[in-house]
């Protein structure tokens, strides 16, 4: 009776690491969104330096070419990518833990496969006498129970790596780099030659 409950006790443990890709999605969906909004943003920014550059030339103007090109739009990028990367790192965790719990159900039922092949195999006209079955159905579940068991923590590190990793992306967040102070020659009308 101990070996069924701890066999229960298991298929609850397994259950509890059910993937929810519905919510994952949803989550790095909002992280794709936010930078799909960032990269619309910079082609914008993009545009509207070239525009200027059709109408304006001068030092104000290869200054202010020169801080959109290397600072504006390059800070941008990385940005976008970070925001991207925190999207994928949360896709990435999500199909690591649904292989851990495919391979759980998978072991199960391979278990049970064997142990009703095991039944029909040692099964005597007479009954099972010498205790065969059982003892063999109980080395199987015991062998999944030790694999449920291991299996559990690989997902714990799984997740308490990824978990690490996402935390540290949220931090590049935290400190989005924001572009540098505009040079001082743009800031200055008599810099701008209109063509």
């Amino acid at each position: 009776m101990a070996l069924a409950t701890e066999v229960m006790k298991e298929c609850q443990h397994l259950e509890k690491m059910k993937p929810n890709p519905g919510a994952v999605r949803k989550a790095a969906d909002a992280w794709y969104a936010a930078a799909g909004l960032l990269s619309d943003s910079t082609k914008v920014l993009k545009q509207a330096y070239i525009t200027v550059g059709m109408y304006w030339e001068g030092e104000a103007y290869e200054g202010f070419k020169l801080h959109m090109t290397e600072q504006v739009i390059h800070v941008a990028g990385e940005n976008e990518k970070t925001l991207r990367d925190i999207g994928n790192a949360l896709i990435e965790t999500h199909d690591k833990i649904v292989e851990k719990y495919n391979e759980g159900h998978k072991e199960l039922s391979q278990t049970v496969e064997k142990a009703i092949n095991y039944h029909k195999d040692l099964e005597t006209p007479n009954g099972d006498t010498n205790g065969r079955v059982w003892h063999a159905l109980h080395a199987c579940l015991e062998l999944w129970i030790a694999g449920s068991i291991r299996r559990r923590g690989e997902v714990q590190e799984i997740v308490n790596k990824r978990t690490g990793e996402i935390t540290k992306l949220g931090g590049m967040v935290k400190s989005v780099k924001v572009p540098g102070a505009v040079p001082d020659g743009i800031q200055t009308p008599k810099n701008w030659k209109q063509k």
